[in-house]
């Protein structure tokens, strides 16, 4: 009758039995003063649990009445969700058995070069679209029947949203989707819990691409329409959330002139490249090695109309960049390499010659997303992990001139090198136009 709960079969309810026991205990005391005791009878019942809101003999329905009690967490109780499913949610459950040995539907790794599923939709609505850049081939599909997609080539402001609604899209030209492939969902928010979705892709150039989930939601988790993805997605699963700020110009969907409805933008680099190992330092200025196995620096606030940026770090173990003040945007973390690599998200301008100077050689690069339009008073944050005991070097290159946030002033007084424009085959370019850069490192 009893088993744990992952051994159980998964169902759309179960009952619950609680066990109600009456004992009759003697107790008896000898000329010595032992006492004994033993029992004498005991009454055994088999009774209905009492559930949530008086809905007894219901597992799903005692175990959130644990939780309001404070017997079981919020996380143990969410873990029952994949046994007990619910009524219709059958056929979810099958698809998620089924792929669990092997056996998917959709998207073929014959054909696409690059594959992923993506978390279970955990919501009772879901609003959403998917977008892919730098990708000559995308598609999509779920375990929904009703839930298909459609690619839409050159993704940009007015294209429709959802095939079964007139709404469309606004604020995307600031977006790393910008131009990419916009993969249409059929339903606007009419999507069952558990539905599974996988993307596939083929890169345009390169080994990677940039695949965003677009969902209704501010960033930060708690919109009932969300598919549980923002919280999923960024904490698990190491995807960059952009969220909007209440401007006109953020990613909407609308109808007509209408400021229309705010979507947060999940978005991560794949494949994912593995952690970069630090390459023997070539000759550079001394380094102080401390002791602490992580390190946070707080760039100064940028203090030009305009900000054109790169960040590296040398000799690090993991590392990741955020914007901690102003309008965010994310960083996508990835080996620098020896040959020419995208500059930025938003943008298909590369930069070469990062193997020219000894800072940046075998250095994991923080990819900006935007190119430029970074506001005035813009804060950015790195936290780096150092590889053993090695040195760890992180650097800064800006775009000379007016464009430059006045970094190399503001570094200067921290006590970076200034570099200047002294490597000058270290550059980033538009079509054949060379721009050097403004080379700023500090041992860390």
């Amino acid at each position: 009758m009893c088993a744990c709960l992952e051994q159980m079969p998964v169902v759309t309810r179960s009952d619950c039995t609680q066990i109600d026991v009456e004992e009759t205990f003697e107790i008896s005391v000898d000329t010595n003063g032992k006492a004994s005791a033993k029992l004498t009878s005991n009454d055994i019942d088999f009774n209905a649990c009492q559930g949530k809101n008086n809905n007894n003999n219901d597992l799903e329905a005692y175990v959130a009445r644990l939780v309001d009690e404070g017997h079981i967490t919020k996380k143990q109780q969410e873990s029952l969700e994949g046994i007990i499913v619910g009524n219709d949610n059958c056929p979810r459950a099958q698809e998620r058995y089924l792929a669990a040995a092997g056996i998917v539907r959709g998207i073929s790794t014959d054909k696409y070069d690059i594959v992923y599923e993506f978390p279970e939709v955990m919501t009772d609505e879901f609003v959403h679209g998917l977008c892919v850049a730098g990708a000559s081939q995308a598609a999509a599909s779920s375990s929904y029947d009703e839930l298909t997609y459609d690619a839409v080539s050159d993704f940009r402001a007015g294209v429709k949203a959802f095939g079964d609604r007139d709404y469309t899209y606004g604020g995307v030209l600031d977006t790393v989707c910008a131009d990419g492939i916009f993969l249409k969902p059929s339903r606007h928010k009419e999507i069952d819990r558990f539905t599974s979705i996988t993307i596939g892709a083929n890169p345009s150039s390169g080994a990677t691409v940039t695949v965003c989930a677009i969902v209704e939601g501010d960033g930060r988790g708690n919109n009932r329409r969300d598919g549980g993805w923002i919280n999923e997605l960024a904490e698990k699963y190491r995807f960059s959330v952009t969220s909007h700020d209440n401007s006109d110009s953020e990613l909407r969907y609308k109808l007509s002139n209408k400021r229309g409805v705010a979507m947060a933008l999940l978005c991560k680099e794949l494949p994912e490249m593995p952690t970069v190992s630090p390459t023997p330092r070539p000759t550079g200025p001394p380094v102080t090695i401390s002791g602490a196995p992580e390190v946070t620096f707080t760039f100064p606030a940028t203090a030009t109309k305009r900000f054109i940026h790169g960040i590296s770090v040398q000799g690090a173990s993991s590392v990741k960049a955020s914007v901690v003040r102003k309008k965010k945007f994310p960083y996508y973390v990835m080996p620098f390499g020896t040959g020419p690599i995208r500059a930025w998200g938003n943008r298909n301008y590369n930069i070469e010659g990062q193997d020219t100077t000894p800072y940046t050689t075998g250095a994991t690069y923080l990819k900006p997303h935007k190119h430029k339009k970074i506001d005035r008073g813009t804060v950015i944050e790195v936290v780096m992990e150092r590889e053993g005991n090695g040195a760890m070097v992180l650097c800064a290159f800006v775009e000379p001139g007016s464009q430059n946030g006045n970094w190399p002033q503001s570094l200067a007084k921290l006590g970076w090198t200034d570099h200047g424009t002294s490597y000058d085959e270290f550059y980033w370019k538009e079509g054949h136009k060379k721009h050097p850069w403004h080379l700023l490192c500090m041992p860390m």
